[in-house]
């Protein structure tokens, strides 16, 4: 892999950096460079992350990416150019797509061309999903045809379109790579996720029983944090671009699969796993994580296992506050 100049005064920007994947990025990059970090509404906890960690070298802006002066604004206060954007912005909740799919246009689609208009750097890294595989079955890659239904997946693929044509017919970016994200879990993610749901229920509440939406045979594939921030850096550092890759460990569990394993690591072997409803994003595909790896050299490495107990110790933390602050302490 060859890699890029990254000098002490590289200027980054990252677009979300309130989310846990922007929150554990920051904690990984190296304090030589310049970071910009963008948050829409309420910062979910950065200006007090950036502080506790001691992270001086990043400056937190408000940004509604609907608003095309907004962005503007924190352009000129960065003054212009930036090296590498980290794009991580999205309507993070599929339900809310399908309920309510202007307002997943706006978000996803509408932020990222008023990004776009205004964006004045060298590479931008896209956060995509693997959501664009909608209705497939089986085996998937950026080479196979696509056609999505889900809203959510809709405005993820028309947005990896717009920045085709940024760069290609406007020439406003040097260079791109389109990251089809198969999800992670670990350190502040938000509370809903099922890595965090699981670890609550079998671990703090001792409890031997979970209850899943769907027949608990959708695919899940999600890499511990830690891992997809070292894909992150590789990205940055790496030559390579123009391209669009899946971004995954490649073993995927099926959910009752992944409940049943979750509840064994932490000790409970004799769980009953209760199903209601249905999924309102079947996924039924999976993707090979062979051209991140030889693109990028990279490869996950850490287990389900070890991601667990990790991010067991991480809340464990978190439960020690709790209870303190609840206790007058």
């Amino acid at each position: 892999m060859v890699l890029r100049e990254a000098g002490p005064d590289m200027k980054i920007l990252i677009i979300g950096a309130s989310g846990f994947i922007g929150k554990n990025t920051l904690l990984r990059l190296p304090k030589k460079h310049d970071i910009t970090a963008t948050y829409y509404k309420k910062d979910e906890g950065l200006s007090e992350f950036l502080k506790e960690n001691e992270l001086d070298n990043v400056t937190s802006f408000r940004v509604d990416l609907t608003n095309i002066n907004s962005i503007k604004k924190m352009f000129n206060k960065i003054d212009g150019h930036v090296d590498t954007a980290l794009y991580l912005a999205a309507n993070r909740n599929l339900s809310d797509s399908i309920t309510n799919p202007l307002f997943d246009l706006e978000a996803n689609v509408k932020g990222m061309i008023n990004f776009l208009e205004c964006f004045k750097g060298s590479r931008l890294i896209f956060f995509s999903s693997g959501a664009v595989y909608d209705g497939l079955v089986g085996a998937v890659s950026p080479e196979i045809k696509i056609n999505p239904k889900l809203p959510f997946a809709i405005t993820k693929l028309t947005s990896e379109q717009y920045i085709k044509f940024y760069q290609q017919r406007r020439k406003n970016i040097e260079d791109y790579i389109i990251v089809r994200f198969f999800g992670a879990y670990g350190p502040y993610e938000l509370e809903r996720k099922i890595h965090t749901k699981l670890i609550e229920t079998f671990y703090f509440k001792n409890e031997r029983s979970f209850t899943i939406r769907g027949d608990g045979k959708n695919f899940i594939d999600s890499m511990y944090v830690d891992d997809a921030v070292e894909g992150i850096l590789r990205m940055i550092e790496s030559e390579n671009s123009n391209m669009v890759v899946d971004f995954c460990v490649g073993s995927p569990l099926k959910i009752d699969q992944l409940v049943g394993n979750v509840a064994k690591i932490v000790g409970q072997n004799d769980i009953k796993i209760r199903h209601e409803g249905k999924t309102e994003e079947p996924i039924k595909f999976f993707a090979s994580p062979d051209l991140f790896k030889h693109t990028f050299n990279f490869k996950p490495k850490i287990s389900l296992d070890e991601g667990i107990g990790k991010f067991i110790k991480f809340l464990e933390g978190k439960h020690d506050t709790y209870s303190k602050t609840n206790n007058g302490k």
